[in-house]
Parts: structure tokens; C-alpha cells; sequence
């Protein structure tokens, strides 16, 4: 790993963040669909937070890189169903996530992955038949600890990731409540939709009904009924440091009264016509930031893009958020669709700009296939529906996409 300075005692707090997702969660569909709304991301931080906020209409909430002793502690997700939870990943280690809630009933509850180590997932609630996730590439050591809710045989990653965890993954006092599993539940099998847990550890497992193949298990102690001490993370702190620490006892008094709190009402997206949040900003800044979002995606979507220069003094007064999105899905939709497991080098899709005193005009060039554009066809579908609140047309030429903004 790349030697990197870490940024230490900063974290995010008491904050509700409300995104725009409004579509029906298809897993891989999109960018839009995997990560279009993300909340937080820390990248080299140490001895972090983020707590007490509230994560609605997001496609993750999240997201830790090269991150280590960071504590995600009393955050609530709702709102449309999406990607995400909270995605330990990247070198991360040591990393706490815990009295939390998951309304919304993401795909992925709580993720490991990427060479993460050390992470603990304490007191989290999750939905019925959200997974319990780790995504590959050499995960170790993860504590599942009195967690209720969620199903084990979803976990996400390429194949070329697996297994999705490696060994020391443990299982505390697990509240299960599944109906999609396949009994009995194999954690070491063949076929992409199964998890590939290596040798995991149960210590009483309970809830509903759930039989373990236990040729795939270290052990499954106490099937059926919770073993004492009730959360092994709490035992391990007091063990360690001769006393439980005061805050464990408070932040769980806390996370009591927080989690029967309204949040904003968020239940039903508005349409994009009627929430539009309307700013002034350079031309120039939104181009750059389209060309480093279509570049940098952290899930295999990235396509380089690289826009023709314009005045550096033309401004726009739009929703920025709906205008971005639109170029993105324009771009997702003309150019090649990357391979998500082994991306090909493509040379940068070249947009041209022009800008006269009525209006911008955006025209991106048609490269992709005709299989290309039927699969990204939702693409396009979403830029039609969301112009008219940027006050903007799409047009389909038989070369390209041309995007036309009134000044």
C-alpha cells in the first residue's frame, strides 16, 4: 500500500443527510443505482466518527478507505431501498460500526472487504433479508456482534475477489430473520450468489429457524438460544481495560432514545420537478467535476471523459446535483460499457462544449454498441426526465447525444 499521512480526530456528527435517490434499486444497473448519492467518505483517517446523523434517500451512507480506529456509532438509514449501509473496505482496520438502524433495507447492511481487518459490527439492526456482507479480496477478523436481523448467503464480490472472507469472521449472539436462505445454509459452495465464508465461527445463533452446514463452520455453539456474556465486544473492553468504560453504557442509553426519533420527512421522493435546488456556478467547475466523477467511480463504471475548454467566466444558475447527474447518465448511456471485473483501457470519450450568449451546448459522441446502449437504455431514460427541471433538452442524433442549456 501506498505510504499516506493519515488525518487523525475529525468526524461528522448530528447531521441528517437527505439524497435524491429516487429510482427502484436495480444492483449494477448504473452508477446511479450503486453509488449516485454517498454520504461520507473517509479516506487515511484515523481515530474518526461519524455519529448521530441520519442517512435518507442515499445510495450509500459510509464509505472507509485506508481508515483506522473510525467508530460509526448511532446513525439511522431510511428511505428508498439502495447499495449501502456502511462499507469498511481498502487496508481499512480496526474500525467500530455499531448501534445503528437500517430502515430502508439497502442490498449490503454493514460490508467488509478489500483487506479490511479488525472490524467490529456491534448492536446494528438490520432488515429482513439484508445481508451480512464481506466482498473479497482478503477480509480477516471480523466480529458479528449481537446483531439482529439479515441473511447470510447474499454477500457481494466479484468472483475473482473470493473467498469473501477469510478466516477469524465470528458470529456473536446473531438474531437471525431470513426466509430467502436455501436450508441448510452452506457458507462454503459453488455459484456466484452464495457467500464464501472461510471457516466462520456461530456462538449462539438465534431468532428464526436457520441450519448450518457445519462441514463449512468452525463451530455453531448454542444453536438455537444466546450464550453469555450478551456481546462479546463489551466483555473483550472490560476484560482489556478492567472496567467497562462509561460511555459504552451511555451511548447505548443515547442510541435508545435517538432511535424512536422522527426523522425528516423523506418516505416518498419528490419528483425532481419539484425539488430543485437551484445555485450559480461556474460552467468550468461542473465540467471538471463530471470529467473527475466519470474518471474516479469506485466500482467499475469509470469511463474517462475530457471536455473541451470553455470561458472561464460563464456561469449557470441551475439545480448543480440534476444537471450533473444528467451529463453523467448522457455519458453512461453513449459510450462502451466497462468490464466490471477486468475494465479495458478506453481512451477518453472527448465532449464538445460550445457556449454562445442563449446557450450551452453539450455533444457527447455515440461509441457505444447497440447492445451497450440497450443495457444502459435507463440511462438515458432518467437525462430525458430529469431536463426539463434544468431547463434543458436532450436530443438523440444518429452520432451522438447533444445536451442544450439555456443561459
Amino acid at each position: 500500500v501506498d505510504r499516506i499521512t493519515m488525518l487523525s480526530e475529525v468526524g461528522v456528527e448530528d447531521i441528517a443527510f437527505q439524497g435524491g435517490w429516487r429510482g427502484e434499486f436495480v444492483h449494477h444497473r448504473s452508477a446511479l443505482d450503486d453509488e449516485g448519492w454517498d454520504g461520507v467518505l473517509f479516506d487515511g483517517v484515523a481515530n474518526g466518527w461519524v455519529r448521530r446523523c441520519a442517512f435518507m434517500n442515499m445510495n450509500s451512507s459510509v464509505y472507509l478507505m485506508r481508515s483506522s480506529a473510525c467508530s460509526l456509532l448511532q446513525n439511522r438509514i431510511s428511505g428508498n431501498k439502495a447499495h449501502y449501509d456502511v462499507a469498511v473496505r481498502s487496508f481499512s482496520s480496526f474500525n467500530l460500526s455499531g448501534l445503528s438502524s437500517d430502515q430502508a433495507g439497502n442490498l449490503h447492511g454493514v460490508s467488509t472487504g478489500n483487506h479490511s481487518s479488525g472490524t467490529t459490527v456491534w448492536r446494528w439492526d438490520l432488515k429482513q433479508n439484508q445481508s451480512v456482507d464481506s466482498h473479497g479480496n482478503g477480509p480477516y477478523c471480523t466480529l458479528i456482534d449481537r446483531v439482529n436481523g439479515g441473511s447470510f448467503t447474499h454477500s457481494g464480490g466479484p468472483a475473482v475477489a473470493y473467498p469473501n472472507h477469510l478466516t477469524g469472521m465470528v458470529f456473536w449472539n446473531f438474531k437471525y430473520n431470513a426466509n430467502d436462505d436455501v436450508m441448510p445454509i452452506n457458507l462454503w459452495r459453488g455459484g456466484r450468489a452464495k457467500a464464501k465464508f472461510v471457516k466462520p465461527l456461530f456462538v449462539g445463533l438465534h431468532g428464526l429457524p436457520a441450519e448450518l452446514n457445519a462441514e463449512a463452520l468452525t463451530a455453531n455453539d448454542s444453536p438455537g438460544h444466546p450464550m453469555a456474556p450478551e456481546s462479546l465486544y463489551e466483555a473483550q473492553l472490560q476484560l482489556r481495560l478492567k472496567t467497562l468504560p462509561a460511555w459504552v453504557s451511555e451511548a447505548r442509553r443515547e442510541w435508545e432514545v435517538l432511535s424512536q426519533q422522527k426523522l425528516p420527512f423523506h418516505s416518498t421522493p419528490r419528483l425532481p420537478s419539484q425539488d430543485v435546488y437551484e445555485e450559480t456556478f461556474l460552467l468550468a467547475d461542473l465540467l471538471r467535476d463530471f470529467e473527475g466523477l466519470m474518471k474516479n467511480e469506485q466500482l467499475g463504471w469509470a469511463v474517462a471523459v475530457s471536455t473541451s475548454p470553455v470561458p472561464a467566466a460563464v456561469q449557470l444558475s441551475r439545480d448543480y446535483g440534476l444537471l450533473r447527474t444528467m451529463l453523467h447518465q448522457l455519458c453512461t448511456y453513449a459510450s462502451p460499457r466497462p468490464e466490471k471485473e477486468s475494465p479495458a483501457s478506453q481512451a477518453p470519450v472527448k465532449i464538445e462544449v460550445t457556449v454562445t450568449n442563449r446557450e450551452v451546448t453539450i455533444s457527447i459522441p455515440l461509441t457505444a454498441s447497440a447492445e451497450d446502449r440497450s443495457g444502459n437504455a435507463a440511462a438515458l431514460t432518467i437525462a430525458t426526465e430529469l431536463a426539463p427541471a434544468c431547463r434543458a433538452a436532450v436530443k438523440v442524433e444518429p452520432k451522438g447525444l447533444i445536451l442544450t442549456i439555456g443561459r
